[in-house]
């Protein structure tokens, strides 16, 4: 697929987070703790701790510097309200003091328990810590869980060469994000957390963002397993080359009146975050904030590393949801009238790869194998952007660690409080398995088989991130390893199955773009 019709989906994936941005709740409860961390004493209820800096304010002469070590106080900080959520379009509460982490207990003490770290989605551009409540998570897997703020846009991913001289580094949200890996590292054990034993995980950028920590030389160490979930290592720096990247930053420094030159950077050091977040891209334009190769943070592509076994060998767990693309058209094509119709869609597909592969994908995604133009995009967003690149990762990373790779699969989820009245038919849409996860409070309620999926999923996950392996202590049906011959976990209601390997790629059409060479 070429980088235009991708340009669609990206900035739909992007909007999509930002609406979810919105969402998240601060928790309470009746008995206040606290805890002495390195920097100083936090006061949390219930076994909830909450804004606990992980790094300096980013401001002034820190704007667009590595993360430095977070001051020590005196006294103890109130852990019971959440962060501000870093500098973002459409999020009402945010700052650019904005580095902080919650970190949630489990109810039963005992010996150290695993962590698992958390990184939002939301393409680098949007997202927060708090939208992802993890109390039921940390009780039912037994594990400590924090969830993290990280720089976003241009404040996290601007990428111009006075930064660069500065720093010899960018990607300064991928730093925040090992700041506050090396943070757990320090202080988790006073939390109940095993420091050797650190899961990262994320969805979406979230994820993206997991697989290129996991490969970067500055995080070694950090981290003993990965669960990438929603999001490939195909799509990591999927904005270009560092010179396209650049040239992209040097535009937008243009229109802030910070040309090139000596005073550029303390040009845009003096600019406020309202006049920083006053430039976005065009809607349907890929977004301009994404890691780009550095040489030092991200030394080459990830997905490149991964296949030339320049990884750590740590167990990873890889997956996707049947059906990532349906909430994208959902936005796109949200209210009755507001249709793609059959001529539309064919001319969307020639434009974007021109007319002999459009004429292959026209019969492979047409409208009467999956029902309408709109599912038919759906799909060919799915396939070619989530299923088939997590599928070569899996493959990948079977060769060199172990790997248990899964597809969430219910086909009536709960759907969030943010879709379009009269959308499509989603199905088990993009995000559509952390309500599982996560006490995600706009969620409706689950049924009797969702629950039970959701109790499986949490057993899965938390054994994982303490043996590496999910089915050890788990009485759920056994989740084989993946060799590229073993089948796939397939996570719905009410089901035991696994997809065999070739039915798996032969349904989200792998054979096709492998032969287009996408």
């Amino acid at each position: 697929m070429t980088r235009r019709l991708r340009r669609s989906v990206w900035a739909a994936v992007a909007t999509c987070a930002a609406v979810l941005a919105t969402g998240g709740a601060a928790h309470a409860g009746p008995t206040p703790d606290v805890i002495k961390t390195g920097s100083g004493a936090v006061r949390g209820s219930a076994g909830t701790y909450l804004a606990i800096p992980y790094a300096a304010a980013p401001v002034g002469d820190l704007r667009w510097k590595a993360p430095q070590s977070a001051p020590a106080w005196s006294g103890v900080r109130d852990g019971t309200r959440p962060p501000a959520a870093c500098p973002q379009p459409k999020v009402e509460t945010i700052s650019e003091d904005c580095l902080y982490l919650n970190v949630y207990t489990p109810s039963r003490g005992g010996k150290r328990k695993p962590v698992i770290v958390w990184l939002h989605g939301g393409a680098n551009t949007s997202g927060h810590s708090t939208q992802y409540p993890a109390d039921t998570l940390a009780d039912r897997t037994g594990s400590v869980v924090v969830t993290v703020n990280y720089r976003l846009g241009p404040l996290g991913f601007l990428t111009l060469p006075g930064l660069q001289a500065e720093n010899a580094a960018l990607n300064h949200g991928i730093q925040d994000q090992q700041a506050a890996l090396r943070w757990v590292r320090r202080n988790i054990g006073a939390f109940g957390g095993d420091r050797t034993r650190v899961t990262l995980s994320g969805e979406s950028a979230g994820s993206i963002d997991t697989c290129i920590n996991m490969v970067s030389p500055s995080a070694a160490g950090l981290m003993h397993r990965a669960i990438l979930q929603s999001g490939p290592c195909s799509q990591a720096t999927q904005n270009g080359t560092m010179e396209q990247a650049t040239a992209r930053s040097q535009t937008y420094a243009t229109g802030l009146g910070c040309p090139a030159g000596p005073e550029q950077i303390a040009c845009l050091r003096g600019k406020s975050v309202s006049e920083l977040l006053s430039i976005q891209p065009p809607p349907g334009t890929l977004p301009v904030w994404t890691p780009v190769i550095d040489g030092r943070i991200i030394p080459a592509h990830p997905q490149a590393l991964i296949e030339s076994g320049r990884l750590p060998r740590i167990p990873v767990m890889v997956g996707h949801t049947r059906d990532e693309g349906r909430f994208i058209t959902a936005l796109q094509y949200q209210s009755v009238g507001d249709t793609l119709t059959e001529d539309e869609y064919r001319q969307l597909l020639t434009a974007a790869v021109g007319p002999q592969a459009a004429l292959l994908l026209g019969q492979v995604y047409s409208s009467t194998r999956y029902g309408s133009p709109e599912k038919a995009l759906a799909a060919l967003f799915t396939d070619n952007l989530f299923a088939c690149p997590n599928i070569r990762t899996a493959r990948a990373l079977s060769t060199k660690t172990r790997t248990f790779a899964y597809r969430f699969s219910d086909p009536n989820p709960p759907v969030w409080d943010l879709v379009p009245p009269n959308s499509v038919d989603l199905g088990a849409y993009h995000g559509s398995e952390l309500p599982f996860l996560f006490d995600i409070t706009t969620t409706p309620p689950f049924t009797t088989a969702q629950s039970a999926l959701s109790e499986q999923m949490m057993h899965y996950w938390g054994n994982f991130a303490a043996t590496g392996n999910p089915n050890i202590g788990v009485r759920s049906p056994l989740w084989p390893r993946f060799d590229s011959t073993t089948p796939w976990r397939d996570l719905k209601p009410g089901a035991n199955e696994t997809l065999p390997f070739d039915a798996l790629r032969n349904e989200h059409n792998c054979g096709v773009w492998d032969a287009l060479g996408s």
